[in-house]
């Protein structure tokens, strides 16, 4: 039954953090009506999002994930120590998220003013050193999930026809994929969704301590009155969540093997296990190019 509670069930914080004003009732609404979406009860701040961004704000929020939309777009930048704030909080406290939307890496205002955000692109699983712009997709972004099985999409209808903007940040390549339809953006991030032509994308990346999730358009400016997208994003903070107990594994292991003295064989490692080591080694992050040396010594 929605709304109801078991034992087992926490509440989900959530906290938007520099982000475009344009979502800001979305963000209420989602907060509030949360029962029409699921049974997990979720609460969303919004104190955070013309704030500058503290390591003391975040402990003090304490959200579980933390949301940047349309940063850049807002338009906003964020600085080198709110970057390296959010690094530490989300790798200093095992089992955090990321949520970012549109033009969080990169927006040029009016033509004159540059907003720069690609700091915020490792996170993601995306190459910091790309460039990007942003792109009319008219009259809706329609996004075709990879797995219609997951959770992403419970309760939803599939493809997935967002009534929000009806724009996408990409590469200036003006794609995300390349000629051989490989995603383009890095090494790091996982395709769970696109539309027809490749110019949007929903990607996912995990880590050792979180995980992310990258929407190219903005669901959340939604100005139609309808629930589809209020329910993606609930169906996101549900999705992330529920990797909080492998990525708790995950690093454990990651700790307890960079302390042997010997190596070990993958055939004893669970394959699932194996995998998310295996992506984990790959990542951007100095903390986790650690790991890979890690990964490289102990695992045969």
């Amino acid at each position: 039954m929605f709304g109801s509670k078991t034992p087992k069930q926490r509440t989900i914080r959530i906290s938007v953090v520099r982000s475009h004003a344009g979502g800001k009732e979305f963000w209420k609404r989602l907060g509030k009506d949360w029962k029409k979406f699921g049974a997990v009860e979720i609460k969303v701040s919004v104190k955070l999002m013309k704030k500058a961004l503290t390591y003391k704000a975040l402990l003090k929020e304490r959200p579980d994930i933390i949301i940047c939309s349309d940063t850049a777009g807002s338009p906003s930048s964020f600085t080198a120590e709110e970057v390296k704030n959010l690094e530490k909080y989300v790798v200093n406290n095992t089992s955090k998220h990321l949520i970012g939307t549109y033009a969080l890496f990169q927006h040029l205002e009016h033509r004159t003013s540059e907003y720069d955000n690609r700091m915020m692109c490792p996170f993601f699983g995306i190459d910091e050193k790309m460039k990007f712009t942003t792109l009319n997709i008219d009259p809706s972004v329609v996004f075709t999930p990879t797995s219609v099985e997951s959770v992403l999409w419970k309760n939803m209808d599939t493809p997935y026809r967002s009534d929000g903007y009806s724009h996408t940040q990409l590469p200036v390549s003006m794609n995300w994929f390349d000629k051989e339809n490989h995603l383009c953006c890095g090494k790091g991030a996982t395709i769970l969704a696109r539309n027809d032509d490749g110019t949007a994308v929903v990607l996912y990346n995990s880590t050792k301590t979180y995980s992310t999730l990258y929407i190219s358009s903005m669901p959340e400016f939604n100005t139609m009155e309808t629930n589809t997208d209020l329910q993606f994003f609930y169906n996101a903070f549900i999705f992330l969540t529920a990797t909080d107990s492998l990525l708790s594994l995950q690093g454990l292991c990651m700790k307890c093997i960079g302390k042997m003295n010997k190596k070990i064989e993958r055939s004893m490692i669970p394959p699932q296990l194996l995998s998310t080591l295996e992506n984990a080694s790959r990542r951007y992050h100095h903390h986790v190019l650690k790991d890979k040396k890690y990964f490289r010594k102990h695992i045969v």
